[in-house]
């Protein structure tokens, strides 16, 4: 990514790939002079030095040490025996690269030596700049998250020999009596060694570790999808057969989990101590939703539609006269984050919505899309690039969102021509000038919430599940010659024929706003170019969605430091979160900032979360004072107005913690 203040390197007169390998020199030279400069000349043990932290830099960076072992450890005489300590794995198991540089900074304030000086201040300075360049990119989480995939991120860290828990997390949140939910992967339900059985002994003991430490109405666990291109050799690949074969896979075991005699009366500890109490628990009930995250530009919504729904209704076999029904679980997608185009964001919401079919209490992750400036961002992007077949689906589901708006709003209308005929022009160029209306465009997204795997194959599928994964299951057998239907099976096949290779050319779309507003298209191929009337429908599209989502009860979940740091905003004043749900409700009057057009009729539901609390510098506390401090400073909000409208957005995030939540004495039955 191109960061401007850094111009050194923005000038190509420095190579950014060099940043990590001047970080680890600067780290030999400053070990050498802490290690070596005794006022003697002794190469050869420098360069004994040197070739040993050549080999063993690698161990000293990345070994795991707790500093706050380090501090109850002995007391350390000098700055020779921090650095010994960081590389000794007994005595430092952990973040053993934050002790590296603890103790340059302590011999810097013992040594007034200007050489080690200067080679700490490049040190420092290189470090933040490689973290800049990997941070603070503006790419989204999708791609951060790629680099960054530790273990740290989930409560639990695989070994060869099976789980162990990480102590320190699961600790820390029993102290704080916090309530948390935790991801689990479905592979983790079941066994490794046997993709056809469930793995009961994984979450009986991840619950009774839990059960240890903290109280048990402070958490339960959601199962994670997560987005990543299961064939990166062919990413236009839309059909993807074994991917969702093995969504289907897990879906019927998970499907047995609940459905297990078992999972209903799992015995497991509970409590600290030589004798913990024993009691058993319905394991079931502690898997309390879905959600997916990941890269949205790589795998669309409607891969994963059909298994949340199915998922979602519990349309599966009851063999047992023991099962207990329980309340319905919630789904939470990560959408409208991670976008070039602001209508594929917002486009990605609604499909999350629609395809996954969101019921009151379900979850948008971020959500940016769905709230930034519409002039601020085409100012700020310039120019978006996308896909011929993206572009085509952005204007064809615009063109939809305006014929609902052109009754509520009648100066939209004159904005429907400019749709029209640039809906006709790539329609026109994607299918070769075959004819298809904007109805039969619209009709054929539609149906990708239907599963094509089940479209031919339904056998040994129950007529409830079969309709769960084909919700347009009538139309699709008596209607097999519609337009919609071919246009559908062209998408998903579309990777094959060698002719249509069209849908995947990149086209670029100028943002910069001109008082002409005919196409750039006509003279230049694979070009695009919008207008500021088209940027006033977005802004109005942004008013509908919300409206229509507060009153489906979807709620919002707002990341502001995840956002700030590799999202799209540069100031938390920018976030989405204070139009979703404005500090004073003044500001949703008819006509008034956040409401211009007069369609929202009053907030939308929004939780504050720190996104992915291993990665992002923040904590839950920290996101609610830093956007309260935001209110006071930036929007001239008293004080006490806004501690009551952080204290309602802090309570609702509570709120829908304890909604989702099963009250535990329905799941415990003590011996």
């Amino acid at each position: 990514p191109n960061r401007t203040e850094f111009t050194l390197y923005e000038s190509n007169k420095l190579d950014k790939q060099h940043i990590p390998l001047l970080v680890r020199v600067c780290s030999i030279l400053l070990l050498q002079q802490i290690f070596f400069n005794t006022g003697t000349n002794n190469s050869k043990s420098e360069n004994e030095f040197v070739n040993f932290n050549i080999i063993n830099l690698k161990t000293i960076i990345f070994k795991k040490a707790s500093i706050i072992e380090f501090y109850n450890s002995a007391n350390i005489s000098n700055t020779q025996e921090i650095f010994k300590i960081a590389n000794d794995p007994k005595q430092c198991p952990k973040n053993g690269w934050l002790l590296l540089c603890l103790g340059f900074l302590i011999h810097a304030n013992n040594n007034q030596n200007c050489d080690y000086r200067k080679i700490l201040s490049i040190f420092i300075k290189s470090s933040h700049i490689l973290r800049n360049y990997m941070t603070v990119s503006g790419v989204g989480l999708s791609q951060f998250v790629s680099f960054f995939g530790f273990s740290l991120r989930k409560p639990e860290k695989i070994y060869k020999g099976g789980y162990k828990f990480d102590d320190f997390a699961v600790r820390h949140d029993a102290a704080s009596n916090i309530k948390r939910e935790y991801r689990i992967s479905p592979n983790a339900l079941i066994e490794e060694n046997d993709k056809h059985s469930l793995s009961l002994d994984y979450l009986k003991r991840l619950s009774s570790y839990f059960f240890q430490w903290s109280k048990p109405g402070n958490h339960h666990f959601v199962v994670h999808f997560t987005r990543g291109f299961p064939n990166k050799k062919n990413t236009n690949d839309r059909l993807l057969k074994g991917f969702r074969d093995d969504l289907n896979s897990q879906v019927n075991k998970l499907h047995d989990l609940m459905n297990s005699v078992e999972y209903q009366k799992a015995e497991i500890k509970i409590g600290t101590g030589l004798y913990p109490e024993k009691a058993k628990v319905d394991l079931r009930k502690l898997i309390r939703g879905y959600d997916i995250a990941g890269n949205e530009n790589q795998l669309p919504i409607e891969i994963f539609a059909p298994t949340l729904r199915v998922l979602r209704s519990a349309c599966y076999q009851v063999n047992s006269n023991l099962y207990l029904p329980f309340k319905k679980p919630f789904l939470t997608v990560h959408a409208g984050e991670d976008f070039s185009h602001v209508l594929s964001g917002l486009r990605a919401i609604d499909e999350a919505v629609n395809f996954c079919q969101f019921d009151e209490g379900d979850r948008i992750g971020h959500a940016l899309a769905l709230g930034i400036d519409i002039e601020q961002w085409a100012k700020q992007q310039k120019r978006a690039y996308l896909t011929v077949g993206d572009h085509l689906d952005n204007l064809v589901w615009c063109y939809h969102q305006a014929l609902k708006l052109c009754g509520i709003l009648p100066e939209i209308q004159p904005i429907l021509p400019i749709l029209e005929y640039k809906i006709k022009h790539w329609s026109n160029y994607l299918y070769n000038d075959e004819h298809y209306s904007i109805n039969d465009l619209y009709q054929a997204w539609l149906l990708r919430r239907n599963c094509p795997r089940r479209l031919n194959n339904n056998q040994g599928i129950s007529e409830i599940k079969r309709k769960v994964r084909l919700p347009d299951y009538e139309f699709l057998m008596n209607h097999p010659e519609s337009k919609a239907k071919k246009l559908w099976l062209n998408y998903l096949y579309s990777n094959f024929p060698s002719d249509n290779k069209r849908r995947f050319k990149t086209i670029s779309v100028d943002l910069q706003i001109d008082s002409n507003i005919i196409p750039h298209f006509i003279n230049e191929p694979l070009t695009d170019s919008i207008s500021k009337e088209e940027l006033k429908l977005y802004t109005a599209i942004q008013d509908l969605l919300i409206e229509r989502y507060s009153k489906q009860g979807i709620i919002l979940e707002a990341c502001p430091t995840s956002n700030l740091y590799i999202g799209r905003i540069s100031h938390y004043h920018e976030h989405p979160l204070f139009r979703w749900h404005p500090p004073s409700g003044k500001w949703l009057k008819n006509g008034e900032r956040f409401n211009l057009f007069g369609i929202r009729t009053g907030p939308i539901s929004v939780c504050i979360n720190t996104d992915d609390c291993a990665l992002m510098p923040t904590t839950i506390a920290n996101e609610h004072d830093v956007m309260m401090k935001t209110a006071i400073k930036h929007f001239d909000i008293g004080h006490c107005q806004a501690e009551e409208w952080i204290e309602r957005i802090r309570q609702k995030g509570v709120d829908i913690f304890d909604s989702n939540h099963i009250d535990w004495n329905n799941i415990f039955e003590q011996y």
